[in-house]
């Protein structure tokens, strides 16, 4: 029983991890795909990923544990619900591209 609770717990991170950044790519897509140079916005797509979405939320670590039935239920963009600094992320972002694009 206690093995089947575990594996349980698991799948729920597994599937938070997995809503998370599926649900962030949806937002840029919809919110920065043509306000942002091509280049950047394939370059942000290819970097994409929960450690890096987890990096820019207030919640870090914890990310993880929120639980998202109250996002579904809620009026709060994913972007909010997991206080996500936008603007640290794509000063990051623009950073990290014109690294690559230099060295």
């Amino acid at each position: 029983m206690k093995k089947i609770k575990k594996e349980k717990k698991v799948d729920v991170k597994i599937y938070n991890q997995y809503l998370i950044v599926n649900e962030f790519n949806k937002i840029i897509k919809e919110r920065l795909f043509f306000e942002l140079d091509e280049g950047l916005y394939v370059f942000i797509k290819m970097m994409m990923s929960y450690e890096i979405i987890k990096d820019f939320s207030d919640y870090g670590e914890g990310l993880i544990d929120l639980d998202f039935t109250h996002y579904f239920t809620g009026d709060k963009c994913l972007l909010c619900y997991i206080k996500f600094d936008m603007d640290g992320f794509l000063d990051c972002m623009v950073e990290m591209y014109e690294d690559e694009l230099y060295d």
